[in-house]
């Protein structure tokens, strides 16, 4: 129970008062709350009958509380028989509590080392994927903060006169990554969201599969409703959350078009990536059919994006379907063992296995099946038994 007065000072946040009672008699029916605004006519209460072992509890809602006030609240058993405790605290004084509702500012947030994101995408941290620095969060009122990469597994760390400094922090990931904060007062008010968004650089080694930013977790390339290509990071645990546009111009200047839309025809590009295609930089590359029919590499940066003007047109063996028909490529890594990067394409009805990319072309075109695959899409093709030979996951539509 609350000390009388003002009593204690509460957040506006749903309210859940509770009691215990005992009957000698054994016929414990319930017990009555009442909860009022402290001057108020007192209410009748509400009786909980839905007890575990004596205990009981009613709820408040936040939606009910208003800011800058005091209530009152007291409680008393009654059983089966009509018998009735008196309200508990006995006396004039009852339970109080007073509600504030007036939550800290949005905190500011500041890095030397994982500098903020500018709209241009110039900016990234001053340390590689792997790397750890600190942030300040500055809330006025704020006694203790929140935070959390990309909103996952928050930590809090306690303020002083409103800021906090938080040393050794590990971004899951490379690329785009977004620090969550929250600020709290000293009776839980809690502010509302900062989003810091910020570039990691990739570390120093090869991408793996399906990476594009040297952190070794696969990342999501899409073409969005406007046309751009941009690339989701992997997370923790396969993740997605922040993005960045992943094309440019030797200038500088972001989301060139032509390359991924044609509004004009309403076709996109096929686009599909696996690891590291050309120059053997250990960088991932992306393979794309463009809306004009034209079928090209676009050597990867290591950081998610790709320099279109860096683009290379890929030859194909004469007997191969023209890019212009194809309506699905699936990158795989090499599944025929000799080292060099393999495709799958649907064309039509047909499914073709494009192998033995050299760095200008590929070397061979196999048509698979001629007249099954109008209603298929490729899913994956991998060794996914492990006895050593891939194997193919498709889809019916």
């Amino acid at each position: 129970m609350s000390r009388p007065g003002a009593g204690r000072t509460i957040a506006r946040t749903n309210l859940v008062l509770s009691a215990t009672a005992t009957d000698p008699d054994g016929n414990l029916k319930g017990l009555r709350f009442r909860f009022w605004k402290t001057g108020g006519t007192v209410p009748a209460g509400t009786l909980v009958t839905s007890l575990s072992s004596g205990k009981g509890s009613v709820t408040i809602p936040s939606s009910s509380l208003a800011d800058k006030t005091t209530y009152s609240w007291d409680v008393r058993a009654e059983d089966s028989a009509g018998a009735v405790s008196s309200y508990f605290p006995p006396g004039s004084e009852p339970c109080r509590v007073t509600v504030d509702a007036s939550a800290p500012p949005a905190p500011d947030v500041t890095s030397d080392v994982f500098l903020e994101a500018t709209p241009d995408g110039a900016t990234w941290a001053t340390v590689k994927f792997g790397g750890t620095g600190s942030a300040t969060f500055k809330a006025s009122g704020a006694t203790k903060f929140s935070y959390a990469f990309n909103g996952l597994n928050a930590k809090e760390v306690a303020a002083t006169s409103g800021s906090a400094t938080v040393t050794n922090l590990k971004p899951p990931h490379a690329g785009p990554t977004y620090l969550h904060v929250y600020a709290f007062d000293a009776v839980g008010n809690r502010s509302e969201r900062t989003d810091y968004v910020f570039y990691v650089p990739p570390r120093d080694t090869a991408d793996g599969p399906g990476d594009t930013g040297g952190d070794g977790r696969p990342d999501l390339l899409v073409i969005n409703s406007s046309g751009n290509l941009r690339t989701y990071v992997g997370d923790v645990d396969g993740e997605l959350f922040g993005s960045l546009a992943a094309s440019y111009t030797t200038d500088g200047k972001l989301n060139p078009p032509g390359h991924w839309y044609d509004p004009a025809t309403g076709k996109a590009a096929l686009i599909s990536k696996h690891s590291d295609v050309y120059p053997g930089d250990g960088v991932t590359d992306l393979f794309a059919r463009t809306p004009d029919g034209g079928f090209w590499l676009y050597p990867g940066d290591g950081y998610g994006s790709f320099n279109v003007d860096k683009r290379l047109r890929v030859r194909l063996p004469s007997n191969a379907p023209d890019p212009a028909t194809w309506d699905q490529i699936k990158a795989i890594g090499d599944v025929t063992g000799d080292k060099l990067p393999d495709l799958f394409i649907r064309a039509g009805a047909s499914f073709w296995a494009l192998t033995g990319y050299t760095g200008a072309g590929f070397q061979q075109a196999t048509r698979m099946n001629a007249d099954a695959w109008a209603a298929r899409e490729i899913i994956n093709v991998a060794d996914i038994d492990l006895d050593g030979t891939p194997d193919l996951v498709c889809a019916t539509r």
